[in-house]
């Protein structure tokens, strides 16, 4: 039986040297693939070791900045200089006034338009701001408060007994007032042609013996519940009626003096007829409207019982009537009776009496 003989195939060393290589190469490729599966070159060192490619790694010959020493204390010693004043560069312009225009930033998250930082009923305090246009506000004129009984209004009507510890003072349309209204229980300090610049100097009350005293010195002897203050006829001629209410207050005062818990009734002037207010210039409702205006106010700011007599007797044309006097002014009695009844119909009570 014949042998089969294998031939062997005899590489030269050149080329096995050659194959060994490329296999050592090929080895060193697939370990590489194993340790860096998403690819990335692979450099090959001098030495033969593959490296990642990236940051290299730092070199062993670099030498390694020492660790800092933590239990090494600070030095305390050195302080920082608190005298030192920070040097400030620009100074802040204090004159500069805000944009009006610009809408404020906001704080911690608010929208400042929301009405958070504002107060509806805030004072607002008058500022003069550079550039900005002034504005003419209209106020409207306060309101005078009002006080209890002023002017008296109309009450139950009151009788006689009324007027018994009731004191009246005026001129000669108060004269009337006694002669003509049937007033029995009243008494009365009155004078033709007396006016407010010599009503408490001239002697006009009369005395049991026929001697007349000043009213101060009547008033000192004998104390009223009520007094009764008419005057303003023979002060239509003066300058003013300021002038004529300057003095009418101040004998009001004295009179208060002298009778401090009395109720002290201020009363208007009465108007004149029609016919007479046309012909006199000064006797006339034109002026006396005026005066009882200044009487009015007078008797508001002294804290006084004011009685608008005028309305209770003058008719639809703001006049006396005709023939409600012989002379155009002095009331006859039919109206004087109208004028008492008018005292009698507003009045103050010593239970509503209020100390202004």
């Amino acid at each position: 039986m014949r042998r089969k003989r294998r031939r062997r195939i005899r590489v030269a060393k050149p080329f096995r040297l050659l194959i060994c290589c490329a296999a050592f190469i090929l080895l060193i490729i697939g370990v590489n693939q194993l340790v860096n599966p998403f690819g990335g070159a692979v450099a090959i060192s001098q030495a033969g070791r593959p490296a990642e490619a990236g940051p290299s790694a730092p070199d062993p010959a670099e030498p390694i900045p020492a660790a800092p020493d933590v239990n090494e204390a600070p030095d305390i010693n050195e302080a920082p200089d608190i005298n030192e004043t920070p040097e400030v560069n620009e100074t802040p312009d204090i004159d500069e006034s805000p944009d009006p225009e610009e809408e404020p930033d906001a704080i911690d998250g608010q929208d400042p338009a929301d009405g958070a930082y504002a107060e509806e009923d805030a004072e607002v305090e008058d500022a003069e701001v550079e550039g900005a246009e002034e504005v003419d506000i209209e106020e409207e004129a306060p309101q005078e408060p009002e006080l209890p009984f002023y002017p008296v209004p109309a009450t139950p009507p009151v009788n006689q007994s009324y007027f018994r510890d009731a004191l009246f003072i005026g001129d000669s349309r108060v004269m009337g007032l006694m002669l003509y209204s049937g007033v029995t229980e009243a008494t009365f300090y009155s004078e033709k042609g007396i006016n407010v610049s010599n009503l408490l100097t001239n002697p006009i009350v009369m005395q049991t013996g026929g001697e007349k005293i000043t009213i101060p010195e009547a008033l000192q002897k004998k104390t009223f519940g009520k007094i009764y203050i008419k005057m303003g006829l023979n002060e239509l001629g003066w300058k003013s009626a300021e002038l004529f209410t300057g003095i009418y207050g101040g004998v009001i005062d004295r009179i208060r003096e002298l009778q401090p818990d009395a109720i002290i009734y201020i009363q208007s002037i009465l108007p004149v007829t029609q016919k007479k207010s046309r012909q006199d210039a000064i006797y006339n409702n034109e002026r006396i409207l005026e005066f009882n205006e200044a009487i009015r106010k007078m008797a508001r700011d002294k804290g006084l019982y004011y009685l608008d007599i005028f309305g209770s007797i003058a008719d639809d044309e703001g006049c006396l009537p005709d023939g409600a006097g012989l002379d155009g002014i002095h009331l006859n009695k039919e109206y004087s009776v109208i004028w008492l009844d008018f005292l009698k119909r507003h009045t103050v009570r010593d239970f509503d009496k209020v100390k202004l």
